[in-house]
């Protein structure tokens, strides 16, 4: 399903954050990355998410290459991808709900799929009781828990989560 091939990645000329990585993640996998601060973690999801190209190496994701999508594809790849930011990257002044719902509004979902779907998982977070609240009040592990309900809101074959 991911695999990185001989894998380099530098920012502005100082030494490979990235230095000839490979790995494979295949379908049904558990994947950890773990590592101190500053070791690639997040280079790692830009990459996968096609946010960042690699020096030298390769991305495949189904065996296709990433490459240099241009941005539509690159959409399109992304709606594979349900991510859960380090930041949970919430739009604070809008409610739980219309945060889980963003990523299925942008894919072009209406009405009753994307309110069945909302509120199913608001109840696997344990937040439907909060689903009419602002982003801004909730806690930090309650803006975590709709962090995680926005990345599977599409049901994506991957799901990356930086610092869970």
């Amino acid at each position: 399903m991911i695999d990185f091939q001989n894998l380099t990645k530098s920012y502005m000329g100082m030494s490979p954050v990235l230095d000839n990585v490979q790995f494979h993640i295949g379908k049904g996998e558990f994947f950890y990355l773990t590592g101190v601060s500053g070791a690639g973690k997040t280079t790692v999801f830009k990459l996968l998410l096609a946010m960042e190209q690699p020096d030298a190496g390769e991305v495949l994701f189904d065996g296709a290459p990433l490459g240099r999508p241009n941005p539509r594809l690159r959409a399109l790849h992304r709606r594979r991808i349900g991510m859960v930011f380090q930041d949970y990257r919430l739009l604070n002044r809008e409610s739980v709900e219309d945060n889980v719902a963003l990523p299925m509004r942008v894919a072009g979902l209406r009405g009753g799929v994307i309110r069945r779907r909302v509120t199913a998982l608001l109840e696997q977070v344990g937040l439907q009781e909060r689903r009419r609240e602002s982003a801004m009040v909730l806690s930090g592990g309650e803006k975590q828990l709709v962090s995680i309900a926005r990345a599977l809101t599409l049901e994506p074959p991957v799901v990356l989560a930086d610092e869970p």
